[in-house]
């Protein structure tokens, strides 16, 4: 009897088992937007010099959108922000005096859902020539 008993339960779970290993297909969601020259993960890139630089960056979009900027970036901005359907917009970056890049990754938001997008912006550091002198001592004929 307890054989029989152990052999049911055994033929329950593995049962159990291979009905829950079904999976459904996932729901694909088409893209509400597209952005110019990405790469295969979603990503563009912009580069700004250390100077005050515009750029403009073309996308169409199917609904209402906004471009989120990271909190920090005050020396980065985007005009216009938000909008509906297809634009372009200005990237702006302020002038920079430091000596090392700088970056930030805006992401573009279509109806309330972050699309996989990104704009990764590079602002280069300040202009600097660093003079080495390989032999400081200078010869008799100068």
């Amino acid at each position: 009897m307890k054989i029989r008993f152990f052999k049911l339960a055994i033929a329950a779970v593995l049962l159990g088992g291979m009905v829950s290993c079904v999976q459904e297909e996932p729901t694909r969601v088409p893209a509400k937007m597209a952005l110019e020259n990405v790469d295969e993960l979603g990503k563009a890139t912009l580069t700004f010099s250390n100077r005050e630089e515009s750029k403009a960056v073309s996308f169409t979009a199917d609904g209402e959108w906004y471009i989120r900027v990271p909190k920090g970036c005050d020396w980065l901005t985007v005009s216009p922000a938000s909008g509906t359907g297809d634009a372009t917009v200005n990237i702006t970056t302020a002038f920079y005096e430091e000596e090392a890049p700088r970056t930030a990754t805006l992401a573009f938001v279509v109806d309330g859902v972050e699309q996989k997008a990104l704009l990764d912006v590079t602002q280069l550091q300040k202009f600097f020539l660093e003079v080495t002198v390989d032999n400081p001592v200078l010869g008799k004929t100068g």
